[in-house]
């Protein structure tokens, strides 16, 4: 699905839910679905509206596609050869004015549902988004400071072996020099 778009599932929904569905202010648009076994059926003219899919070239606007939202996204559906039951379950598209949107569109599609039905209102917005385990979340967060503690640890540990190495090597060469080196052979010890 597009973003902006919405997609109402629900066996229980009355039958002129669309009428309902296209009244409403934050609704531009709507086109009903019919569920098959195989996927759904969607008409050519609202395919591409709705969906990133494409009907052949070859379609009339009229003919129904076949979509299915479980399978691998493809730029051009199969069209449906044989007779599409308009009578049946409907399933509906909806394009809303805004993501927020979503929430006054499931308030309406509980309303209208039979309550022990099982009703679905998915935005397109939300479908485009990541969904990550929250559990892996904590994992990487909890690596993310792991990693930052331990990069702390180790430049506090360069900073005091530099200053260390640097008080060091500055005894030494204060012995040397007492000794009798010329600057020009320290400054060939250093280099070394």
């Amino acid at each position: 699905m597009k973003r902006g778009t919405a997609i109402v599932i629900g066996r229980s929904l009355p039958g002129d839910m669309a009428e309902q569905l296209q009244q409403k202010s934050y609704i531009t648009s709507v086109a009903t679905i019919y569920p098959r076994e195989d996927g759904d059926a969607i008409r050519c003219q609202d395919l591409a509206m709705y969906t990133e899919h494409a009907c052949p070239n070859n379609a009339r606007p009229d003919q129904f596609a076949l979509l299915n939202f479980d399978a691998p996204v493809v730029k051009n559906v199969s069209l449906i050869s044989d007779k599409v039951d308009t009578n049946g379950v409907k399933e509906y598209l909806v394009t809303l004015k805004s993501d927020s949107d979503i929430e006054k569109l499931r308030t309406l599609v509980t309303a209208k549902a039979n309550q022990y039905d099982l009703t679905y209102a998915v935005s397109g917005t939300d479908s485009k988004k990541p969904h990550i385990n929250p559990t892996i979340r904590e994992f990487a967060d909890l690596a993310y400071v792991g990693i930052g503690v331990t990069l702390f640890v180790a430049v506090a540990s360069l900073i005091v072996s530099t200053i260390g190495g640097l008080m060091e090597r500055r005894r030494s060469l204060y012995t040397l020099r007492l000794g009798g080196m010329r600057l020009a052979q320290l400054k060939r010890l250093v280099m070394v």
